[in-house]
């Protein structure tokens, strides 16, 4: 990347062979002296966290943002769903809705979860345990549950609210988020080309893990399109047109959940076509 006005030229690689997606992670990290570093990431297989684009920056500042966010959407262009992850800095607000303006940003929980802890000064390990449940709910009726257990450390459920649930808790989020919520970097494995699964790792133990659950489970038509799957617990109901289910899982990760598995089998679909296709290996 070329700042304007600048002769230094950064250069970088573009992933190629590999489908990532449509979630951006943030992060600034300070180095000694007056810079700092401004990272750009995003999540594709095996379940990990590309590194995108960075740039040495003079401060957290919207002009900084902006202008890193505008070399970045050279790159990406348009992206329908695109989501952005990060702490809840408003210089990086401000910059995301000036670049991506319909693009939806929701906060990383393990920031909101270091704030909650330094506001407000109780049990940090059960308000940790109770917020984490309430962030990660699927459904929003558990959700509800747990929000009232929150209700007995005061002004929590406010700072919270102020945030916006859709920002941090998933049973609110209409956006794919996926499974991270943190801005830790892992590295690159690019290995597809030798595996012999269909999916990623990550997706391959989550479908295997489903897959085992489902075992027991009863499956009762209901037309084309949707059919009722009952697990003796909080059941599921299945829309193979949509990819959806009613426990949230399916939505969530766009991984067939146990309901998925099972009722499409059932119906002589394999459950595989129904994973999205950032899963797979051959994206």
């Amino acid at each position: 990347m070329t700042k304007l006005g600048s002769p230094v030229k950064k250069h970088f690689d573009l992933l190629e062979g590999i489908q990532l997606r449509h979630t951006v992670y943030y992060q600034l990290m300070r180095v000694s002296g007056l810079y700092s570093i401004s990272v750009g990431c995003r999540w594709g297989p095996p379940n990990q966290i590309y590194p995108v684009a960075f740039a040495i920056v003079d401060g957290e500042t919207v002009a900084s943002w902006v202008w890193f966010m505008t070399q970045l959407k050279g790159v990406f262009g348009v992206v329908k769903n695109l989501v952005f992850v990060s702490d809840r800095h408003q210089t990086i607000c401000k910059a995301i809705d000036k670049v991506f303006p319909t693009a939806f940003h929701c906060f990383c929980i393990q920031h909101i979860k270091m704030n909650l802890l330094a506001k407000f000064k109780v049990d940090a390990k059960a308000l940790e345990e109770i917020f984490l449940k309430a962030a990660k709910a699927y459904q929003e009726s558990y959700f509800n549950s747990i929000w009232a257990q929150l209700g007995a450390y005061p002004g929590v459920r406010e700072y919270l609210d102020d945030i916006g649930k859709e920002r941090w808790a998933r049973c609110f989020q209409t956006f794919l988020r996926y499974t991270q919520m943190t801005t830790w970097f892992y590295d690159r494995q690019m290995l597809a080309s030798s595996r012999s699964t269909t999916l990623s790792d990550y997706a391959e133990n989550k479908f295997a893990e489903y897959s085992d659950s489902a075992r027991r489970y009863v499956v009762v038509n209901i037309d084309q399109f949707h059919v009722q799957v009952r697990d003796g617990n909080l059941d599921g109901i299945v829309d193979f047109n949509s990819r959806t289910c009613s426990c949230r899982e399916f939505d969530y990760y766009k991984i067939p959940c146990s309901h998925a598995i099972v009722g499409a089998k059932m119906r002589n679909i394999n459950p595989y076509t129904l994973c999205d296709e950032a899963y797979t290996t051959n994206s």
